[in-house]
């Protein structure tokens, strides 16, 4: 999938920011979006999840040099325009903050205003704007779960340990000798990207941010990940997998490869987005909360290897494949309280070797969970599979272990197919004779091979044929399932 944009690939400039929210308008005001021109943004945009444990609350400073006032948009249709604005969240919840205005410098507090020190404070994105100079010591220290972090080149001074975790990335678009005059300690906690571009994906209302990568023969590489979405009518992200840039004095081809935690998250119109083959990562929580999201499309030849916590929780999702490219290392609990998920997937040659626990906790209508011939499951964790509304599962091949009730409370299960295991020695290990059933009244019926009965029953802790009158072993032909 190959799109042409033209951008200009210059480095940011500081600009004058635009429109403010008006204190006194009776209207309550939509989240301000930010206005992007030729790469440069002009709005602090910040995106937090307080969570039930937690509060936090956000201190602004207003430019010394200039006098004018700034505006704060805390998304819940409040605005202040105080010198030293602060708003406490106390309840849970997502909110989305703007700020407008001439703002020197920001940090991140708890509702004493004291510096965050304490964990569970989860920063999905934060753009500062060209009007941003400085980050104080320790302005964001203490926030457990920063996904992401713009820097623009307005900033000339970053104070030591701006941010204390290594989940920060944090993206600067300065010369070696400009970062020399920042703070010594900035350095730990990021990872530094040789130099970076703000795009702006027009046909989906999409902020990303382009790295330049240094290769070993000298030429440069380009890529690009997803930032955020900005545009909250969306209802469709066809997301390239590369695209060209060019101005009056080059032209770059870039790769998607990234799309960034909470880029899409709550996003509650959108139905279908298109993810390329390029895109090896998918973040943490880059869809959750799209309530209406029906449909992921990956390419026909994916590359993705990791699809992070929380990415499609909250969606409206009935079936999914999991690409087999996806590593074992890069799935876990992608796929929470997804109501309405129906059928699962996990395909031939799948690269997944572990069904991980909670790896579907609430997403309970979930009727199908298939495995490929040739997949490599090994292993069911505990609660793996668990209180799911399926009534039947096909255990594959490849399967050598499981862990305490990966199939708990799947109550509507009455029918275990292990027909796949043709020999004794291929038989699974499970942990109890009762942990692969769970808890289940009903009786279920244990189908194997022509011969095996009894290499199952009683042996490597299957229970036993006729095991409390509800355990049946039924040998079947290849042809009789």
């Amino acid at each position: 999938m190959k799109k042409v944009f033209k951008a200009f690939l210059l480095p940011l400039a500081a600009t004058t920011l635009l429109v403010g929210c008006g204190k006194n308008n009776p209207q309550p005001k939509p989240t301000p979006t930010p206005v992007i021109e030729n790469g440069e943004i002009s709005l602090t945009y910040i995106r937090v999840t307080v969570p039930s444990n937690g509060k936090i609350a956000f201190d602004c400073t207003l430019g010394e040099e200039s006098g004018e006032k700034f505006e704060v948009y805390w998304g819940d249709n409040e605005v202040t325009t105080d010198p030293i604005a602060r708003h406490t969240y106390k309840s849970a919840g997502r909110y989305s903050i703007a700020v407008t205005g001439n703002v020197s410098s920001i940090k991140f507090t708890d509702d004493k205003g004291n510096l965050l020190t304490y964990e569970n404070h989860f920063i999905l994105n934060i753009i500062f704007s060209n009007t941003i100079t400085s980050i104080p010591d320790k302005a964001g220290y203490g926030i457990s779960s920063l996904g992401s972090v713009y820097i623009p080149s307005s900033v000339e001074n970053v104070g030591d340990e701006i941010f204390n975790k290594p989940t920060a990335i944090i993206y600067v678009n300065k010369t070696d000798v400009e970062l020399a005059k920042w703070g010594k300690e900035w350095r730990k906690s990021i990872k530094e990207v040789y130099r970076t571009y703000l795009y702006n994906f027009e046909d989906f209302s999409t902020l990303g941010a382009i790295y330049e990568n240094k290769t070993d023969n000298g030429y440069p590489s380009y890529n690009c990940s997803v930032y955020y979405c900005y545009d909250t009518s969306l209802k469709k992200a066809d997301i390239p997998g590369t695209f060209t840039i060019e101005d009056d004095n080059n032209k770059v081809t870039v790769t998607v490869d990234t799309i960034w935690d909470g880029a899409f998250s709550d996003a509650s119109s959108l139905k279908e987005v298109n993810i390329p083959n390029e895109v090896t990562s998918i973040g943490h929580g880059a869809f959750e909360g799209c309530s209406n999201l029906e449909k992921v499309n990956f390419g026909d030849n994916p590359t993705l290897e990791k699809i992070d916590d929380n990415a499609f929780n909250n969606t409206s999702i009935s079936e999914i494949t999991i690409p087999a490219s996806v590593k074992d290392d890069g799935f876990g609990k992608a796929f929470q309280k997804c109501k309405k998920l129906k059928k699962v997937i996990i395909p031939n040659y799948s690269s997944l070797e572990t069904m991980k626990q909670y790896a579907f906790l609430d997403s309970n209508n979930i009727e199908s969970v298939e495995f490929g011939e040739n997949c490599n499951i090994s292993r069911f964790e505990y609660l793996s599979l668990s209180e799911l509304a399926i009534s039947s599962i096909k255990l594959p091949a490849t399967l050598t272990w499981t862990d305490q009730s990966p199939l708990k409370s799947c109550k509507n299960l009455r029918t275990i197919d292990a027909t796949a295991f043709k020999d004794e020695k291929t038989v699974p290990n499970i942990t109890s004779s009762w942990s692969i059933m769970g808890i289940n009244n009903g009786q279920i019926n244990i189908l194997v091979a022509k011969g095996m009965k009894d290499n199952f029953s009683g042996k490597n802790n299957w229970p036993v044929d006729g095991a409390e009158h509800r355990i049946h072993y039924i040998e079947v032909e290849p042809d009789q399932k």
